[in-house]
């Protein structure tokens, strides 16, 4: 079981919904830029990506898929460079650092998978707000100083808000959730006395 500092049980419930509303608005902003993205790549007079798309010469296809491989390339590159801490994948993460990421490596690797996504590769879309959730969850974590336990929890959390905001099934976080709550029960974080 979970040893909780004092006071320690009502700031990871606050965590947990401030990692939700964090996670929900970087979803919306990751969706807008998504958005201008796909709006700047493929313009058309259609009202929809397929439409706009279909207009497009072939060359215009093959130019903008190529540019998404060479952004892919460089934006990996200046990432890497940029942090030389720990992987961004989110599992690895809580399973063998406790939770802990990279932010501004984790965080920009959201953006340019968005782009990407924007300008045409299918990469899927879910990734870029797991991403963030993963990262707002490891940042409350960091400012509460949760346990590693704790942590990885709070970080399994924002990715799956992540994932429920990305494809925008409230039901399924909610069962996120639930899942997320059964832990805090087994932890010890809902039935001591905070």
């Amino acid at each position: 079981m979970v040893e909780l500092r004092p006071n320690a049980g009502w700031r990871f419930w606050l965590a947990i919904v401030l990692t939700g509303v964090g996670t929900g608005a970087c979803a919306a902003a990751l969706t807008l830029i998504l958005q201008a993205v796909e709006h700047f790549m493929w313009p058309g007079a259609g009202a929809t990506l397929l439409d706009a798309a279909d207009q497009a010469t072939p060359w215009r296809h093959i130019l903008v898929l190529l540019g998404a491989g060479l952004v892919t390339g460089a934006g990996q590159i200046i990432l890497v460079r940029l942090t030389s801490s720990n992987s961004i994948d989110i599992t690895s993460a809580i399973w063998f650092s406790a939770g802990r990421l990279p932010a501004l490596r984790t965080l920009g690797s959201a953006v340019l998978s968005v782009v990407v996504v924007g300008m045409g590769a299918s990469l899927g879309r879910e990734g870029a707000p797991k991403q963030a959730g993963a990262v707002i969850a490891n940042a409350l974590s960091d400012g509460a100083g949760f346990s590693d336990e704790q942590r990885r929890l709070l970080v399994a959390c924002g990715a799956g808000a992540g994932m429920a905001a990305a494809y925008g099934v409230p039901l399924g976080g909610a069962l996120s959730h639930w899942r997320c709550c059964a832990e805090c029960w087994r932890c010890g974080l809902c039935y001591r006395r905070c």
